[in-house]
């Protein structure tokens, strides 16, 4: 179903059913939480296929949680400072995917997805690291993240 995504590597689904979002122009910019222009056009797109599949496998589903994140940089600031900022950052970023996911659904869709969503901030907990140095650009992300019910198997 995402195989398009996936091969042009837009788009990572891991085997704990995280949904990690790795093309350049879904990242946001430092200290930024709106949606870009090309940000919107690309999730509306997969928010409509990946809500049509839950929904078809609803039984199965619990939770999809839409988590922000953030690098851990923020200029001119304390650590505290850096973490809460980082941490509002995080969840406006996960407010923001959550809002364009939900209303891009038609009634019966919206109705489901109350049962299931869940958006949360994760600050910079899980950072981009390659070769010991944080990716800074593409730590600034949102991704998702299906848990199923216990009885399920995937």
């Amino acid at each position: 179903m995402f195989q398009k995504e996936i091969d042009t590597k837009k788009v990572i689904i891991k085997k704990d059913l995280t949904i990690e979002f790795t093309a350049k122009n879904l990242y946001f910019k430092a200290g930024e939480y709106k949606l870009g222009k090309q940000q919107k056009k690309f999730f509306r797109e997969f928010f409509t296929k990946l809500v049509n599949f839950l929904y078809t496998h609803r039984m199965q589903v619990k939770t999809l949680e839409i988590n922000g994140h953030t690098s851990s940089e923020w200029k001119n600031s304390t650590f505290s400072g850096r973490f809460l900022n980082n941490e509002e950052l995080s969840m406006k970023r996960s407010y923001e995917a959550f809002k364009s996911l939900f209303l891009v659904q038609n009634p019966t869709k919206q109705k489901y997805l109350t049962h299931i969503l869940k958006g949360s901030g994760l600050n910079y907990r899980n950072r981009i690291i390659t070769n010991h140095t944080e990716h800074k650009e593409k730590s600034r992300r949102v991704s998702l993240k299906i848990i199923l019910n216990k009885h399920s198997r995937h």
